[in-house]
């Protein structure tokens, strides 16, 4: 599991971290949860994705639905 950074009052956050992940075997599947926290209530799921990296042609940018009513995380694939 890793957090990214919280960004406090924000309806629409950006984070522009990077984070690594080794990966020993092809197919893998990723998940991406995001959560709204605060002092109140906590954390509340937003949304999640999960993205499957087949094969190391799968290098690139891209752009991926939450699945929830709004929301999208971009995730870069390197070889």
């Amino acid at each position: 599991c890793v957090c990214s950074s919280m960004v406090p009052s924000s309806r629409n956050p950006l984070w522009g971290e990077e984070f690594n992940f080794l990966v020993r075997e092809l197919p893998v599947e990723v998940t991406i949860t995001m959560y709204d926290w605060d002092t109140v209530c906590k954390c509340k799921v937003i949304g999640s994705v999960t993205v499957a990296v087949l094969g190391e042609d799968e290098a690139g940018a891209t752009w991926f639905d939450l699945d929830s009513k709004s929301g999208q995380v971009k995730c870069k694939i390197d070889e």
